[in-house]
């Protein structure tokens, strides 16, 4: 199809070179997609009917013909298993097609009314007449029922015709191709031959080179149906020949008045010479009385023996691979299906629910290798395929529909599938674009639904007829399910939040939602809007719902309660379109329009705003139809009705954008844009703009229905390094990766950019968010755990990282591709072993042991043995270092073996297996020469006094306080100084070292003033660092002991914790940290923040304990996650707004520093607060506690509640932040 689009607003170079005129973001592309159209013949013509489908043995050429469903006179051939068609004219109306087993390029056509067959042998592009089946002096063919050809034999293959003579008589002709003088030979004057009204059905044996025999079904008015076999070699039939069973009786019904379908098919291994091969499947459709009707179905079978496998069930036709059976329905498009065809009871099956071929009846089933092809006849018929062995089918070629309208599309976020809602104004297709289109599903007599997908699964699928409560949901794009329900509300509009959490919305202004997948409908709940128009899921939980008549509400609890902005979005607004911001999860911002011409685009700060904000210079000239926030920009579709051309306005960097905003730019449809109609009309509802990666999508509702897709290619990045796939490699002693340089050649005239690295292809792990400013032709980032600041990534060994830039200025861009690096993994080091030398002699019987360590590991495993397997080590220990001395004296003599290997934080190979061999024994020694001396004199001291022993019963055994070392000696060195300096003081200096009898009676002197001052400085150090070990201790005691289970003792727990925590604020705030270092600051910190964490699941902090809750959620915050403070008091006050008010008295409690007098609800406090927690969910819960007036925060409050005041107060300040 010709297409044409239409441009925006000049060069990008000059745009910028002109201040007045708005900066565009590029030029922008609309373009009209590739549908389903009768191009190649995705879309058959109308009125179109498969009546006889061939399949040949590469199982990609297929052929097809129509029978007189249309016109003209063709037979289909596909050469890609069906995906295309090429129709070739050939002469007559064909009803019937086969193809030979051995040959791609031999087939043969023949239609059923009017006798006649046509054979090709080079694939359709030459067509030979055979004439009407009549042999030289017999009766020619008054019906053709079934055709069939046989394998080559000696350079000789039969066609085979069967049908009736005129007056119901029943016959079946061949045709020699390949003899000297091929002609047309009759069958029914061969002997044996069971006379009867019709041969239904014929097929050639699979061994036809060597037994060269055929079956045919022949059915019999009043008398039933058989199985007959005809040895063409002999020209005999059943008996007559060497198959003394036969004919077999398939039914046996005096009712039978005729046979409206019959099929066969062979095991692919049948071979008539070899009973065990005999495996033979019929299908029947039989007129006449009820009961011979009842006797239609599936037959088999095994040699002679006949089994019924499906009864009075009316059958099309049949095949059988040799494992698994199909038989299509001649009734329905049900496809019956039987995965132990050959067993004693086999089990059939049907097709799913909804995943039948479409049409109305007549299945055509044949094998394709592991495919299972089939066509169908009647309205909205197709070619379908079942990838499944018939348990589903989607509808794949020549599709008798008409896209009369499109009404609806959804996209999968990167693009992969697309799915497009059409109907002809009776009959509803939904179709699936993965890389070729299919439809997936196919229902008669409903039109008018919409189709909704999950963000991050475009596999669920719901499609919603609107206006209706009628629900479809599949869990896997459509391929193979497709369950029915019935939704909670009529369907005004839906929004899918996950797989199985979905929202309805009603025209009333109701939502009701499900959480698995609309198999059931939770409680309907009134937005208090009074109607609704559209209904978007922000995040988990969060919602988003637009009015008629311009208003907006929101929800953060899933459908439990709902926010109403109070403040019409305009006056005379219509139905509303809203959207996220793409930030909203931090920003709060959305934005809004309405389908009302002449109006403004709107921003609104959930929280924060107290009227709409105009973000759009001027007014739009038509009404909005959609919305979207993506990649920082904002798309607008706008609809004019009065020039009926439509408009895409976007604008990068939307939270930015205010009324007199230059930065929108626009894409205008035109009488150029579309082939077909002169106007362009992309007004979808109840929502019509659809957002993807780097695409918009809309559906042309007026002429012609088209889909539409719009791409912005603005500023176009092109990424340098590393490359993709670089791989960098860690410093395999230090264990770290190196800085990696990010570099991008500039795209004039860009002049700042971000840089974004992270741990996934989604970019939900950010390690690096780098802003940078150049004018370099080639910019250079240099980031990595070597660099500070936002430069700074921690980049793992073995790890792969993700990363893509976009430009900030003069405006921002989209992002560019992203590309992928990866960080190699540390090379797997082992220790060496360094003493003793391995094979040493002469060992000590107690040697030392050592090795070089490896880099990062902090455990070591030695172990030591007597012999060389290791089995039953003598040691085998754990060790924090490269070293290890044996205590136990070896053996004299001995050898022994040794190893090594690191454990932590990575487990290695063992080192190299070593030995050494210890000193042998020594001779005796020379008997020493003892020298005798007299005994010391000894003096016996007096025994002491007995001491009074004061026994006091043990505590209960907390774990060691885990006091610093550092500190231990610390004390004990106090304490030996201020022992000293008391011996220096009270203690005179002896003038020799035994005083004499005056010096030991001398009354003590006075100490001198320099003594007392150092005693004095030296007593209080003493007392400052036992203190400070007590507090160290109380601290570790108290975390090292598990938080009370059950309820605790709230008083007594809050008390200790209070005092932990103010002890451990002593420790860091009085003047130095008083000799802790960061890793035990650390350390306490964050069992002082899990203890807090505990404590907070049982009571809320701020009601509690007004107190010290600010001081525990500080500490909460930085040793713990601010993270988690800032979702525990929102979720308190989502719950409960008028928590709001305990929580901002409690931070009159907060201390400001050189502000001690000062009262009220301060700037220092509101910071204080927002350490811990987002202000804007504190403002919200206010707004929603107190529903203030905008004048009212600058009036005189007094006279109203301190908690009022209190709250005004912060939301002043809130305002002013």
């Amino acid at each position: 199809m010709k297409r044409k689009t239409a441009g925006i607003a000049g060069l990008l170079l000059v745009s910028l070179l002109l201040p007045a005129a708005p900066v565009s973001a590029g030029t922008a592309v609309w373009s009209a997609e590739t549908i389903p159209t009768v191009e190649n013949n995705f879309l058959g013509p109308a009125g179109v009917d498969i009546r006889d489908l061939a399949v040949a043995p590469d199982h990609t050429t297929v052929y097809a013909v129509p029978g007189d469903s249309i016109s003209d006179n063709v037979v289909y051939k596909s050469v890609d298993a069906g995906v295309t068609w090429l129709a070739i004219d050939v002469d007559i109306s064909a009803d019937l097609v086969a193809i030979a087993p051995d040959d791609k390029n031999m087939v043969a056509i023949a239609s059923r009314g009017t006798p006649a067959v046509y054979l090709t042998t080079d694939g359709g592009t030459t067509w030979s007449n055979l004439g009407t089946p009549q042999e030289s002096g017999g009766n020619p063919a008054a019906a053709i029922t079934d055709i069939a050809i046989s394998e080559l034999e000696s350079s000789i293959r039969l066609i085979a015709a069967a049908g009736k003579e005129a007056g119901d008589i029943a016959n079946l002709w061949y045709f020699n191709s390949g003899a000297p003088v091929p002609v047309w030979n009759q069958t029914n004057d061969m002997a044996g031959f069971s006379a009867g009204d019709e041969v239904s059905a014929v097929a050639f044996s699979p061994s036809f080179s060597s037994d060269e025999v055929l079956l045919a079904v022949t059915e019999d008015d009043g008398v039933g149906v058989k199985l007959q076999i005809l040895d063409t070699s002999a020209g005999k039939w059943n008996a007559s020949s060497i198959y003394t069973d036969y004919p077999l009786t398939v039914v046996s019904n005096a009712g039978i008045t005729g046979s409206s379908s019959a099929s066969l098919s062979l095991a692919p291994t049948y071979d008539a010479s070899n009973d065990a091969t005999h495996r033979i499947f019929i299908g029947l459709t039989v007129e006449g009385n009820a009961s011979a009707v009842a006797t239609s179905g599936i037959y088999r079978f095994v040699d002679t023996t006949i089994l019924q496998l499906s009864g009075n069930v009316k059958i099309h036709s049949l095949d059988f691979n040799g494992s698994y059976l199909v038989a299509g329905r001649y009734d329905s498009t049900v496809v019956h299906r039987s995965t132990d065809p050959l067993s004693t009871t086999p089990t059939v099956s049907t097709t799913a629910s909804y995943k039948t071929p479409g049409g109305v009846n007549k299945v055509r089933v044949v094998w394709a290798g592991s495919q299972v092809m089939a066509g169908t006849a009647g309205n909205e018929s197709a070619f379908a395929v079942s990838s499944d062995s018939g348990a589903t089918f989607n509808d794949i070629s020549l599709v008798d529909t008409v896209m009369t309208f499109i009404r609806d599309v959804a996209v999968a976020v990167d693009n992969s599938k697309i799915y497009l809602v059409t109907d002809d104004g009776s009959d509803l297709s939904l179709w699936r674009k993965t890389s070729t289109w299919q439809r997936v599903l196919s229902l008669t007599g409903t039109t008018n639904y919409i189709v909704r997908i999950a963000r991050q699964d475009a596999n669920s699928v719901y499609l919603a007829k609107k206006s209706a409560t009628t629900i479809y949901y599949s869990s896997n794009g459509g391929t193979t399910q497709w369950l029915s329900r019935t939704c909670g509300v009529s369907v005004q509009d839906l929004a899918v939040e996950s797989a199985g959490i979905a929202y309805a919305l009603s025209s009333g202004g109701s939502v009701s939602r499900t959480a698995n997948a609309g198999s059931t409908w939770g409680t309907v709940t009134p937005t208090s809007l009074s109607s609704g128009a559209t209904i978007v899921s922000v995040s988990t939980g969060t919602l988003l719902v637009g009015s008629q008549d311009g208003r907006v509400a929101y929800s953060t609890d899933g459908n439990t309660s709902w926010n109403v902005i109070p403040v019409v979005i305009e006056d005379g607004a219509g139905k509303v379109q809203v959207a996220p911001d793409e930030q909203y999860a931090t920003n709060k911002t959305i934005y809004a329009a309405s389908d009302t011409a002449g109006q403004n685009i709107k921003k609104w700060k959930i929280g924060t705003s107290m009227e709409w904000t105009d973000v759009f210079t001027g007014t739009v000239s038509g009404g909005i139809y959609g919305l979207a926030a993506y990649n920082n920009t904002l798309y607008a579709l706008a609809y004019s009705a009065a020039s009926g051309q439509s408009t895409l306005w976007l604008h990068l960097s939307p939270t930015t954008a205010t009324a007199t905003s230059t930065s929108w730019s626009s894409s205008t449809t035109t009488s150029t844009t579309d082939a077909d109609d002169a106007t362009v009309s992309l007004n979808a509802a109840p929502r019509g703009l659809i957002a993807s990666t780097g695409k918009l999508w809309a559906v042309k509702t007026n002429g012609i229905n088209k889909l539409y897709s719009f791409t912005d290619v603005a500023i176009k990045i092109t990424l340098l390094s590393p490359a993709a796939d670089f791989v960098s490699h860690a410093n395999s002693y230090s264990g770290l990766a190196n800085d990696i340089a990010f570099t991008w050649q500039r795209p004039v005239p860009a002049t700042e950019y971000q840089l974004l690295i992270a741990g996934d292809e989604g970019f939900s792990s950010i390690l690096g968010d780098v802003t940078v400013a150049s004018g370099e032709d080639k910019v250079v980032v240099l980031a990595g755990p070597n660099q500070s600041g936002n430069r700074q990534a921690s980049f793992s060994p073995g790890q792969t990282y993700y990363w893509k830039v976009r430009t900030t200025q003069p405006l921002y861009s989209a992002y560019s591709d992203t590309m992928k690096f990866s960080i190699g993994p540390l090379a797997a080091a082992v220790p060496q072993l360094l003493v003793p030398a391995n094979g040493g002699n002469g060992l000590s019987r107690t040697p030392s042991f050592s090795w070089r360590p490896v880099a990062s590991t902090t455990e070591y495993q030695f172990m030591l043995s007597d012999n060389a397997t290791m089995t039953s080590p003598m040691i085998d220990v754990r060790l924090p270092g490269p070293a290890y001395a044996v205590t136990e004296a070896l053996d004299y003599g001995g050898t022994y073996f040794w190893r090594v290997r690191a454990t932590r934080p990575a487990m290695t190979d063992w080192s190299i297996l070593a030995n050494f061999t210890v000193a042998g024994e020594p001779a005796a020694p020379v008997p020493p020469l003892t020298v005798q001396t007299a005994p010391p004199p000894v003096i016996e001291l007096p025994a002491p006094p007995p001491q009074k022993i004061i026994t006091i019963a043990p505590a209960p055994q907390p774990p060691p306080p885990a006091v610093p070392g550092y500190l231990v000696t610390a004390i004990i060195i106090g304490v030996i100084l201020v022992a000293a300096v008391a011996l220096l003081i009270f203690v005179p200096r002896p003038g020799r070292l035994i005083p004499s009898p005056s010096a030991m009676v001398r009354p003590l002197r006075r100490p001198s003033r320099k003594a007392r001052d150092l005693g004095g400085r030296l007593g209080r150090l003493g007392e400052d660092l036992a203190t400070r070990a007590g507090k160290v201790a109380h601290l570790q005691r108290f975390l090292g002991t598990p938080p009370p289970s059950g309820t605790p003792e709230t008083a007594d727990e809050g008390r200790s914790l209070s005092f932990a925590a103010k002890s451990f604020l002593w420790l860091m705030t009085s003047g130095e940290k008083k000799g802790l270092s960061a890793e035990e600051e650390q350390n306490l910190g964050k069992k002082l923040a899990s203890r807090i964490k505990a404590i907070a699941k049982e009571h809320l902090l701020y009601e509690k304990f007004p107190g010290d809750a600010p001081l525990f959620l500080q500490l909460w915050a930085r040793y713990g996650s601010r993270e988690e403070t800032g979702r525990y008091i929102a979720e308190s006050l989502r719950a409960r707004p008028e928590y709001v008010n305990a929580l901002l008295r409690s931070y009159l409690n907060v201390k400001v520093a050189g502000k001690a007098g000062k009262s009220g609800f301060t700037r220092a406090r509101y910071d204080a607060l927002a350490e811990v927690a987002d202000p804007n969910s504190v403002a919200e819960a206010i707004i929603r506690l107190y529903k203030p007036e905008l004048g009212r925060l600058k009036e005189d409050l007094s006279g109203e509640s301190p908690d009022r005041i209190t709250a005004y107060q912060f939301l002043r300040l809130h305002r002013r932040a």
